[in-house]
């Protein structure tokens, strides 16, 4: 029996509602074409600048193909690690994506490389489908610029001393004294090492020498660093025969400042103590009598053969330092040593240090020397 049309077009209407509905079913479940987590992950290049803050996309990844709606970004974490042995979280943030094609995010994060030279990071992401790791890449961390300038100064000809010669800058704000070395020469054919410490604003070179003859020298200081970046600054040392230390012009002085008596003029000198920091701090006063004292202290270890710390078998300056004191006043001094020696000294313990102070009295022109020894014990 022939079926009628009417019948056959009411089947066919029905048949094409079903594949729409199947569709739509389709589009609105919206489903992972696939269960693993990233099709595709990518590590960015991240290059820079040591001690300078790198900031941008470190890697980008896609995570299935979803036809609506794509997973929210908030569902994924993402860690990196740097390559320099530290580690971070970084952002997950969703990136274009086509109507039909696969769902893009990208990782953004911050890092400080604290020294020059490649370093090989990584990008791990974890996602409602599993984990992966978009792979390793080497970033390039260029040498911050170096800066220094060197420092004039006068000394006695025979006579040890120490000095800082030069400043250092570096654009690495993480820099430390530890990541410089450097070399005096003294411009009388002789060279040394220089001691780095961090002072206000960068780095100073100091180093310690005895001219044999006097005259003016011109020295100069080479600084390298870690990263194998290099700089030099020279300036000029006047090796004289007489102290530096000399006394001002004086005309004339109020009546109450006049010396009253013939007596010897005696230099108040302080036992030194270890200061917060390793500073050692002396207190220094002056004679009621002078005008004004003009003087260098020096503290030292005292030298024992017993120790079992080879470095204090023999005496060690620990620094020195210059001051004016008006008459009848007290000032408290302080020297700074090498951090290397203030490393030995905790080591030791207990250490004897002797203390030497010499002024320049300028009321009676006379000229004055004072020491003490005490023992320095270091916490």
């Amino acid at each position: 029996m022939a079926v009628r049309l009417p019948t056959v077009r009411l089947w066919q209407a029905a048949i094409r509602r079903a594949t729409i509905c199947l569709g739509l079913a389709v589009v609105l479940c919206g489903a992972h074409a696939s269960s693993a987590l990233a099709l595709a992950g990518t590590t960015t290049a991240f290059d820079g600048t040591e001690g300078a803050t790198l900031s941008g996309t470190v890697a980008t990844f896609t995570d299935g193909t979803l036809l609506l709606a794509c997973t929210t970004a908030s569902s994924y974490t993402a860690t990196i690690d740097w390559g320099d042995g530290s580690t971070s979280a970084g952002g997950v943030s969703q990136a274009p994506t086509a109507l039909l094609g696969a769902c893009n995010y990208t990782v953004s994060a911050s890092h400080t490389y604290a020294e020059a030279g490649g370093y090989t990071y990584s990008v791990t992401i974890a996602g409602p489908d599993g984990t992966i790791n978009t792979g390793a890449r080497t970033a390039s961390i260029a040498d911050a610029p170096l800066s220094a300038a060197g420092i004039d100064f006068s000394a006695t000809k025979g006579t040890s001393f120490t000095t800082t010669v030069a400043t250092v800058g570096d654009a690495n704000s993480l820099a430390r004294p530890g990541d410089f070395t450097a070399t005096i020469s003294w411009g009388d054919g002789t060279t040394a090492p220089g001691t780095i410490t961090a002072v206000p604003g960068g780095f100073a070179v100091a180093g310690t020498h005895t001219y044999t003859a006097t005259g003016a020298f011109k020295f100069s200081v080479a600084v390298h660093d870690v990263g194998g970046n290099q700089i030099s600054a020279s300036a000029t040392a006047t090796s004289l025969a007489t102290p530096t230390i000399t006394p001002p012009p004086v005309t004339s002085l109020p009546p109450s400042t006049k010396p009253t008596t013939g007596k010897p003029l005696k230099l108040g000198l302080s036992k030194p103590v270890l200061a917060r920091g390793g500073t050692v701090v002396v207190g220094v006063s002056c004679p009621a009598a002078a005008h004004l004292c003009r003087g260098r202290m020096s503290v030292t270890t005292v030298a024992n053969v017993h120790s079992k710390v080879a470095a204090l078998h023999r005496a060690i300056v620990l620094g020195t330092s210059l001051f004016i004191i008006p008459g009848g006043s007290k000032a408290e001094l302080s020297v700074r040593p090498k951090q290397v020696v203030v490393a030995e000294l905790r080591r030791a313990g207990t250490v004897g240090v002797s203390t030497s102070a010499s002024s320049y009295d300028a009321a009676t022109g006379r000229s004055q020397t004072a020491t003490s020894k005490t023992t320095l014990r270091l916490s």
